[in-house]
């Protein structure tokens, strides 16, 4: 490997550095062909181990890291070129200094350890197509899903819970958060299904014919395997998306009807404060004739007496105040579509009989006594001749 050039194009490492996926194959006729594979993705790293990058910032939401209960959902990278050649092939990952990645010596052990594995192991030694070593790169990269996604699963279980309990409006911008990481997971999703799509289209030139049609048999059953596993990790996402979304409904739900319990607060204190000034109005309707009256005879305009010193007595007072007393409160109540003894089909002018109606809707033994036993005898009689 000391002093081996190889002819790399440079989007492999823009694409890289940029964290862009990327797929793409170089033939080179019959000497082989480069193939190019850019692929990030999500893998938790646990509270404590090496969290040397902090990528939780709010300047590259939501591309940042999501914080769950054991740990952080945080963007990695898989950058592979792979020369595949007649005499041997080699398999180069790149690992950009200043970005969050695997490093070189975790995955190259992952990778020895997936090859001494009984079911890889047996593949490789029976196989000659050196692509499925790229295949066991995708699988770590899926693990990595897998796994965050379990974190996640509980996460998200903790969130619905304190928003049942609690139903707090600050845990909606949390959901919002985690919201927007599920959407963004999406696409990544999609690109490591569209990776896994190309290793399958784009079969080694280098093997033998006789041999072309078992590999492709061979890596087509591993990489529709993986497809579905990729299939499963969407629709964990979905589910997770619709959990979020029941209880950002749910959390909606429970501050309007916070809501609508404090406004029928205010409602019944509305109703109370209208009774008491409703009470107020009818003081200051009985009263109101008797001040105005008050107000006349205390005027010195007009005397109501030949002696000029004389404006009037008491008793003119009274019956002028008690006659426009009376005055007021019979058209008031003639005003009123529930008067008492009318109906709503009775027009203003006959609602004026008000008062007739009151008088007539008492029974007749609240104004009669009780009657006297005075025609006992002749109803005794009465009886006497019907007997006989």
């Amino acid at each position: 490997m000391i002093g081996t050039k190889y002819a790399i194009e440079p989007f492999f490492f823009s694409s890289s550095l940029n964290r862009i996926p990327s797929r793409y194959q170089e033939n080179h006729g019959n000497s082989g062909d480069h193939i190019t594979i850019t692929l990030p993705f999500v893998r938790i790293v646990k509270h404590g181990l090496g969290l040397s990058v902090d990528m939780q910032t709010s300047g590259r939401y939501p591309e940042g890291a999501l914080s769950v209960t054991h740990g952080r959902l945080e963007h990695e990278l898989l950058a592979i070129h792979m020369v595949r050649s007649p005499q041997s092939s080699t398999l180069i990952s790149f690992h950009p200094k200043g970005l969050r990645s695997s490093a070189a010596e975790h995955l190259q052990s992952r990778i020895m350890d997936a090859g001494y594995s009984v079911y890889w192991k047996e593949i490789l030694e029976s196989t000659k197509d050196p692509t499925f070593l790229l295949l066991i790169y995708l699988w770590y990269a899926f693990y990595a899903w897998d796994q965050a996604f379990e974190d996640l699963y509980g996460y998200i279980n903790e969130l619905e819970t304190t928003t049942i309990v609690n139903f707090e409006i600050s845990s909606a911008q949390t959901i919002h958060n985690v919201h927007a990481h599920l959407l963004n997971y999406a696409l990544l999703l999609r690109d490591f299904e569209e990776s896994v799509k190309f290793v399958l289209n784009t079969p080694n030139p280098t093997i033998e014919e006789s041999l072309r049609t078992q590999e492709q048999e061979r890596m087509e059953r591993e990489c529709k395997h993986l497809l579905s596993e990729i299939s499963r990790l969407e629709m964990g996402r979905q589910i997770h998306t619709e959990r979020l979304r029941n209880a950002m409904d749910l959390l909606f739900s429970s501050v309007n009807i916070k809501d609508s319990e404090q406004m029928q607060q205010l409602t019944t204190i509305a109703v109370r404060d209208s009774h008491a000034m409703k009470q107020v109005s009818i003081l200051t309707m009985v009263f109101l004739p008797a001040s105005f009256a008050a107000s006349i005879f205390g005027m010195n305009v007009t005397n109501f007496d030949t002696d000029p010193n004389i404006k009037g007595t008491l008793v003119q007072y009274l019956g002028t105040a008690i006659t426009l007393t009376a005055i007021t409160i019979w058209i008031i109540v003639a005003s009123q579509t529930n008067a008492p003894g009318s109906t709503k089909r009775e027009r203003g002018w006959q609602r004026l009989a008000w008062p007739v109606h009151l008088l007539a809707s008492i029974p007749p033994f609240c104004w009669i006594g009780p009657r006297q036993n005075d025609n006992s005898d002749d109803h005794a009689e009465v009886t006497g001749d019907r007997r006989v």
